[in-house]
């Protein structure tokens, strides 16, 4: 993707991140697959930027199994819906996989598909570290840049997604 890697050249993760984002006009979550994990809730950066007004990610607690997640970069401000969910990968290095389903809320100068409601990035937790994996490959539908497809339809796209290891140029995050 041009945009990724403009991203990871000049070391803009957000345009990174939202490049990297799978856009769908369904869900990519089950109900029964939904998560929620307390320890996610907080300001992650990277480690050269300290201050809320460089690039950082924010995820607050919205609701019993819902965040907020809002990117924070050089003066803009986009902000998501946005609820984790788990996904078993069969035959992947991982039995399961987290990702968030982000529905966006307010945005400024971040370019989101139009008619995206969804949009799916893979994550981690691993301590005081939060990664984030951009979908780096071409998305396959023709004439529109949004997945179409059921929630199943997605979950299975997510699942060769991985085991086809499209979700690359790891973004690593430090708590604040």
């Amino acid at each position: 993707m041009e945009l990724a890697t403009f991203g990871k050249l000049f070391g803009y993760f957000i345009a990174t991140i939202v490049a990297g984002m799978l856009p769908a006009k369904n869900a990519f979550f089950a109900p029964a697959d939904l998560a929620y994990e307390p320890a996610l809730v907080g300001d992650f950066a990277q480690r050269s930027y300290r201050t809320l007004d460089s690039d950082t990610v924010s995820i607050e607690k919205d609701g019993p199994d819902a965040y907020r997640l809002t990117l924070y970069g050089r003066g803009d401000m986009t902000e998501f819906g946005a609820r984790l969910f788990r996904l078993k990968v069969s035959g992947a290095r991982k039995p399961v996989y987290y990702f968030l389903d982000l529905t966006p809320r307010r945005r400024t100068t971040h370019k989101i598909a139009a008619g995206a409601e969804h949009l799916a990035l893979m994550i981690e937790l691993e301590g005081e570290t939060l990664s984030l994996w951009p979908y780096d490959a071409d998305l396959p539908a023709k004439g529109s840049p949004v997945l179409p497809g059921t929630t199943d339809a997605l979950r299975r796209f997510l699942r060769r997604a991985v085991l086809r290891d499209e979700f690359s140029g790891r973004v690593r995050l430090s708590r604040r």
